[in-house]
């Protein structure tokens, strides 16, 4: 369960805008999650609020928007999505996967997404060249507060 060690992160980084912008309250936060994460949206809400009591987080409301992943080949233009690439991301899940704490094994994608260009080619020509729309993890998308 790294979402809790992202949304610590992520929260410390609020704070840290928060008291540089002299916010005295956030009241929302938006943030944007791409699927090729495979971040578990539950469990960044809830760390986001246990991890935000007793600070001027606290009570404010999350947003979080997924972000589609899509990739495209360079060789042969070939577009395509996480649903298709999940087949390649078990592959390697079954050969090189990290076990958690519940014992389920996850692809080491779930970890470091930018590991897709070691794991996954295209599925039409077999090309290892091809890039990753939308490539950030998780991003803030906007805060909103009080002064």
């Amino acid at each position: 369960m790294h979402e809790w060690s992202v949304t610590q992160a992520i929260v410390e980084a609020i704070l840290r805008f928060a008291e540089q912008e002299g916010l005295r309250k956030v009241t929302r936060v938006e943030l944007e999650v791409n699927e090729l994460s495979q971040l578990e949206v539950e469990i960044i809400e809830e760390a986001f609020r246990i991890l935000s009591q007793n600070t001027l987080l606290e009570g404010s409301q999350l947003v979080i928007h997924r972000v589609p992943a899509r990739f495209i080949c360079n060789n042969c233009g070939y577009k395509w999505d996480l649903e298709e690439a999940l087949a390649q991301l078990r592959d390697a899940a079954d050969k090189h996967g990290i076990a958690d704490e519940e014992g389920t094994v996850d692809p080491p994608t779930h970890y470091m997404p930018m590991l897709v260009y070691s794991f996954m080619q295209c599925p039409r020509c077999g090309s290892r060249d091809f890039d990753v729309e939308n490539q950030f993890n998780v991003r803030v998308r906007a805060i909103e507060g009080e002064k």
